[in-house]
């Protein structure tokens, strides 16, 4: 469409220069009121085409405050520049955020080693920390900000709260050793066989019935 745009732009020009080198005499007749029209015809196909008018420009500011994680916007010296009302919350600041701050002042801090990785590598890091005397779980992600000279000019780090995860996680470890508890400690013998007979799992009871370790068994 910019080159449609363009095009229709220099049609008058055109087609006035034209008139003037063929000109030999007599009356002149001026295109330019005709080539205003096919212009203007050329730039509202060029609109419709590709509904210009359709489009409505957002800013970054109210991406990152929409986003549900929290974002961090560091320079090279991992100084905070900017940052998410997220961000600003699990810092445990309100506004206006410090910025300025380097990211080692905050409870990121003792993930120093985050930092001693080149500015352009892209790194993700799980970690805990003690909230009200409850551990609170998050996702790091750090990725490099490339600047017009595809140079690193800083680092973006997102912070997501993966407490639920982990509680699932954990809630169903939980469930599998209770089951496997059930199942070791119950007085009946169980052998679990996989499609082609062969036995995979024996409890201890299993073992007691066939006189033979469970080691022994699987595989038979």
């Amino acid at each position: 469409q910019y080159n449609i745009l363009i095009v229709g732009s220099l049609i008058p020009q055109v087609a006035s220069y034209t008139a003037l080198i063929l000109y030999k005499g007599g009356p002149f007749i001026d295109p330019a009121p005709v080539s205003f029209v096919i212009t203007g015809l050329l730039w509202t196909w060029a609109i419709v085409q590709s509904q210009l008018l359709d489009l409505t420009p957002i800013s970054g500011e109210s991406v990152l405050e929409n986003m549900r994680d929290g974002i961090l916007v560091l320079d090279l010296a991992n100084r905070i520049i900017n940052m998410n009302d997220v961000a600003q919350a699990l810092l445990g600041r309100g506004k206006p955020g410090p910025f300025g701050l380097s990211l080692e002042r905050t409870f990121l801090g003792k993930y120093v080693y985050l930092y001693t990785y080149p500015v352009d590598n892209t790194i993700r890091e799980e970690m805990t920390v003690e909230l009200d005397g409850q551990p609170v779980y998050y996702e790091v992600r750090l990725s490099p900000i490339i600047g017009s000279s595809r140079q690193p000019i800083g680092r973006m780090v997102l912070i997501k709260d993966i407490s639920h995860q982990k509680l699932a996680q954990q809630q169903l470890l939980s469930a599998q050793k209770n089951v496997l508890n059930l199942i070791n400690y119950n007085a009946d013998g169980m052998i679990v066989m996989d499609r082609k007979m062969t036995i995979r799992f024996a409890n201890p009871a299993a073992e007691v019935l066939w006189g033979r370790k469970e080691v022994d068994l699987i595989g038979e």
